[in-house]
């Protein structure tokens, strides 16, 4: 729901990464760029 918030943690971060969850229109299909080719 709106306002309700996540959070994730994991050693490489550091601090805990802290998101409130928002709402917004569908704006169609998403294109991702990938960073790598893989993990090793």
């Amino acid at each position: 729901m709106t306002s309700d918030v996540f959070e994730i943690e994991a050693a490489p971060f550091g601090l805990p990464l802290i998101n409130p969850l928002a709402q917004a229109p569908d704006a169609g299909m998403a294109r991702v760029t990938p960073l790598s080719k893989g993990l090793p």
